[in-house]
């Protein structure tokens, strides 16, 4: 089999875990489940991934990445600071609403190495790095605390908007109660 084969059947095992995930999968019967949605038998889906840890590896590696383009996309279309922190803000909790967390939320509940979670939290920096750097162009005081401390208050709206509140209006409320906060911070 060609290398173009391997690579478009890969993705489709890919592209096929990410719906069956979308849609409620468990992890723990995964293989022959996209196998057979790709036409393969659980046993050659592992001439592609060593195991389904693997498969869902190479999963949350993609979502990451797609995740990172979009709410890249949405803050270099935007003015710098203020409008770029506005938009880092709305379109992390958009993509919330519109679902596209679901499948981080069903993949915390799978067994990662350790190698694989360190690689998820260095694409997780990779993440966050227009929310640093419009801190840093807004020339916030310990642009990194306050860069966490926002993240906590996306990751809070985040789990609401998963108990089935309305990710506009949360995107609102997060907008002005960070850009509020931040314009009055006095660091001594």
């Amino acid at each position: 089999m060609n290398m173009e084969h391997r690579e478009k059947r890969r993705a489709a095992l890919v592209a096929a875990a990410s719906s069956d995930l979308r849609n409620g999968g468990a992890a723990s019967s995964m293989l022959a489940r996209v196998g057979n949605s790709v036409g393969l038998a659980r046993s050659s889906v592992y001439e592609y991934f060593g195991s389904s840890g693997d498969l869902l590896a190479e999963v949350a590696v993609r979502e990451f990445g797609e995740w990172a383009r979009e709410v890249r996309a949405a803050v270099d279309s935007a003015d710098p600071g203020w409008p770029q922190l506005h938009a880092y803000i709305s379109r992390t909790l958009t993509m919330v609403g519109e679902g596209k967390h679901d499948i981080a939320v069903a993949l915390e509940k799978v067994d990662f190495t350790d190698a694989q979670r360190a690689k998820f939290r260095d694409l997780h920096i990779e993440l966050t790095k227009p929310l640093l750097q419009s801190l840093v162009f807004l020339e916030v005081p310990y642009p990194e605390t306050h860069a966490t401390m926002i993240q906590g208050i996306i990751d809070g709206a985040t789990r609401q908007i998963g108990r089935g509140a309305d990710a506009a209006q949360l995107s609102v409320i997060a907008c002005e109660l960070i850009m509020n906060g931040l314009s009055t911070i006095h660091v001594p």
